[in-house]
């Protein structure tokens, strides 16, 4: 009997279904017979969590390969502090810096004069850095400066890996990457609009790197309209043995091109959340 659970478990996560668990609260995924949340969401990439999450716990998305960060405290200057990822005591904190406004409805706003967020070095080498060449970012954004901004920006110290993500001069959105000094620097068809909540997110599946921007949730490929997504055609988002060690920046690009932009939560994952076959 035991043995048919596992196998029927093991079956609903390859259909993107998982009966009898609820991913939002009562019941911890991680002890179900045995079968640790962390595998289950590597099935089909997507299968576990991401899909079904309901965006207000980080205790039900967070798991060994998911980094989960929400805008939850309510002072002003506060740093915030996620969970997930196999990281940490401070490699899970946001270091906050200009005096960010507390967290309001679930959003915290960057004034784009000087506020930004930091992650450490070794967060961002732990989760992008991985030997599998896959990983996903995705931040839930609104009322963002669509005038040649950065809403993302992670950095080696010799400036010859970078993972930048910005609104470009023409308000559309701008992936500009190194890798191994292959730059590429690409913008999406359509633009940005200033008073909309979107979704950004920049993720690589082994294969290639891709981007883009939404109104809704994304787990698969067709959820970015043709004109708001891209595939890089210079870089595939293998950063195996980089060390991000020069910026981890969240609303500016180190401490330059501030965003004005509210921000609900940063997802960043060892795995690739995004189904690209679909």
């Amino acid at each position: 009997m035991k043995r048919l659970f596992t196998a029927l478990l093991v079956f609903f996560a390859l259909t993107g279904v998982v009966y009898g668990i609820t991913v939002n609260g009562v019941t911890d995924p991680s002890k179900v017979n045995g079968v640790l949340a962390a595998n289950i969401s590597k099935v089909s990439g997507v299968a576990y969590g991401w899909k079904s999450w309901g965006e207000t716990s980080e205790a039900t998305l967070a798991s060994a390969d998911i980094f989960v960060c929400l805008m939850e405290d309510t002072d002003a200057g506060d740093d915030e502090t996620g969970q997930g990822g196999g990281l940490a005591g401070v490699n899970l904190v946001l270091t906050q810096a200009g005096n960010i406004a507390g967290m309001v409805g679930g959003w915290r706003t960057f004034d784009g004069g000087d506020d930004e967020m930091t992650m450490t070095a070794a967060a961002v080498n732990a989760l992008i850095c991985n030997a599998n060449k896959t990983w996903t970012i995705v931040m839930k954004l609104d009322n963002i400066d669509v005038t040649s901004t950065q809403q993302l920006h992670f950095r080696d110290t010799a400036g010859e890996e970078f993972i930048s993500l910005g609104i470009s001069g023409t308000s559309k959105l701008n992936l500009y990457s190194e890798q191994d000094n292959s730059i590429d620097d690409e913008n999406t068809t359509d633009s940005v609009s200033a008073a909309t909540e979107y979704y950004f997110a920049i993720w690589a599946d082994g294969t290639d790197m891709r981007y883009g921007f939404t109104t809704t949730r994304p787990t698969k490929y067709s959820d970015f309209d043709v004109g708001k997504r891209i595939i890089s055609t210079d870089n595939t988002g293998d950063y195996v043995g980089e060390d991000f060690a020069n910026s981890q920046h969240i609303g500016s690009q180190n401490g330059a091109l501030f965003s004005a932009l509210d921000l609900a939560y940063i997802v960043v994952a060892k795995i690739c959340l995004i189904d690209n076959d679909s």
